[in-house]
């Protein structure tokens, strides 16, 4: 397209607030430099900080007189020779927080767009590639801008980095084809999501056994009879109870997997996340589930699995854990407390908003230690992270979460498939951590990889352990 040599603008008018906004014509310059990216903005919403910011309400210091508003949906006209990641034609949106972005945190400059840094209630822009998201195409530039600032909030905090817009968007794990024949296979919360298609692929793969660990019975049985009629089978399912909100649940389902003639696969997929804090058997319900029964579950199938693996010569029983790469998305202060688990169960003091990352970042820490204290190798123990998925999970955090979900999150079938390929992976795989279904432990956070990482698993290792022995005495006999 031919791009003009000026455009329409609005600017806050000048004097005492409240300011108003007044037109202006801007010049357009011509050059670019390497990592520009010039874009034509077609459309933008006002949120509260930008009000604020006219009646002179907001903390951060804004140009004199200069452009306002943050957030907005636009269309890629001309890149710098530089910049290779952005084609004409891209949907893209800039982040609010420019310096986030671009190696320069330490400027003492906020460089906010729509403050100290020029806004979007123009024509055209030119942005840092680096301060870009991309868009996908498939919904309406007012669509985006409708929900585009929650996005932008999370992705200037780091939370939607650009590895995981570029899994998200470009990257569909495999359908899975290898055999599960003559194999026993149990997947916890299969009733629906994640857990839901992962047991229907394990059953369309040839599974002798494939029991489905719920806490909802009757969505059990509906989830068996869909299983077997989308796959031609029958007497492949079975439903057994387990609660994680319960320890009796968990030991009880762990007596009867104890009886089981072979077990072959463990798949612990089942999960909450609530921004409400309850308790559950003496600690915060989330701690309860995903971390504390999780954990006792696994521990108390491990003989099992290993079993298993001495009378089936050839066999390496597989215990996988679906994870979350949003463990590096935890601040987790609770992290410097003398007890860290007593900490996470002061109602007080709990930051709900972040507990189902604090979770999965306890999982992740604990699952680390626990492979690496194993006694023997027959099991393989390791992590998936299936990515952002639709699917029940955080079905009680409300309307923002849905939104995200609705334009960057992948089918649930998608993201079962990464639970199907831990549960197929072999030696390479133990202790390790998976995403979009290969071995990477490069995608865990820095923190968890970093000396101060080491200490805090093996600090949270052995609170842990001290809960576990207190539930079932004699538990740690069987790493």
């Amino acid at each position: 397209m031919s791009l003009p040599m000026t455009y329409k603008a609005f600017r806050r008018a000048t004097g005492n607030p409240p300011l108003t906004v007044v037109p202006s014509t801007e010049n357009l310059s011509p050059d670019l430099g390497p990592t520009d990216v010039l874009v034509k903005i077609h459309t933008v919403s006002l949120n509260f900080r930008d009000i604020a910011v006219l009646h002179g309400l907001y903390n951060i210091p804004s140009e004199e007189s200069g452009i306002p508003v943050s957030d907005a949906a636009a269309e890629v006209v001309a890149v710098g020779s530089g910049t290779h990641n952005f084609q004409i034609g891209a949907r893209v949106s800039p982040s609010f927080l420019v310096s986030r972005l671009t190696d320069d945190e330490n400027n003492p400059n906020f460089n906010c767009v729509g403050h100290d840094v020029p806004g979007v209630l123009r024509k055209f822009a030119i942005f840092d590639a680096k301060v870009l998201l991309h868009l996908p195409k498939h919904l309406s530039w007012e669509e985006w801008d409708t929900i585009a600032d929650s996005l932008r909030g999370l992705f200037s905090m780091g939370l939607l980095s650009p590895s995981f817009l570029h899994s998200q968007i470009f990257i569909t794990p495999p359908s899975p084809t290898i055999s599960f024949a003559e194999q026993t296979v149990i997947v916890t919360g299969s009733n629906v999501g994640l857990g839901f298609e992962a047991a229907r692929h394990f059953t369309r793969l040839g599974a002798a056994k494939v029991i489905l660990a719920v806490r909802n019975r009757r969505a059990g049985e509906e989830a068996k009879r869909f299983i077997e009629a989308s796959t031609n089978t029958s007497g492949i399912c079975e439903v057994w109870d387990l609660d994680l909100a319960s320890y009796k649940s968990v030991l009880s389902f762990g007596k009867r997997v104890a009886e089981l003639p072979r077990l072959d696969v463990v798949v612990a997929n089942a999960s909450i996340a609530t921004p409400h804090f309850q308790i559950a058997e003496g600690h915060e319900r989330t701690i309860t589930v995903n971390v504390i029964s999780t954990i006792l579950l696994e521990l108390l199938v491990l003989p099992t699995l290993r079993r298993s693996a001495r009378l089936y010569p050839g066999t390496k029983p597989r215990l996988t854990t679906v994870v979350s790469e949003v463990h590096g998305w935890a601040k987790f202060p609770e992290r410097n407390a003398e007890h860290v688990f007593a900490a996470l169960d002061d109602v007080d003091c709990a930051n709900m908003a972040e507990r189902y990352e604090a979770s999965k970042l306890l999982q992740v820490l604990a699952l680390r230690e626990m492979a690496a204290q194993a006694t023997d190798n027959s099991v393989v123990m390791n992590m998936v992270n299936p990515g952002f998925c639709h699917s029940q999970l955080g079905r009680e955090i409300g309307f923002v979460f849905s939104m995200i979900k609705m334009v960057l999150a992948r089918s649930t079938e998608v993201g079962s498939r990464t639970l199907v390929a831990g549960a197929a992976s072999g030696e390479e795989s133990h202790g390790k951590y998976m995403t979009n279904g290969l071995v990477n432990n490069d995608a865990l956070s820095p923190f968890v990889r970093s000396e101060e990482g080491d200490k805090t698993q093996k600090k949270i290792w052995g609170e842990l352990v001290a809960i576990l022995e207190a539930i079932e005495p004699g538990l740690m006999q069987s790493l």
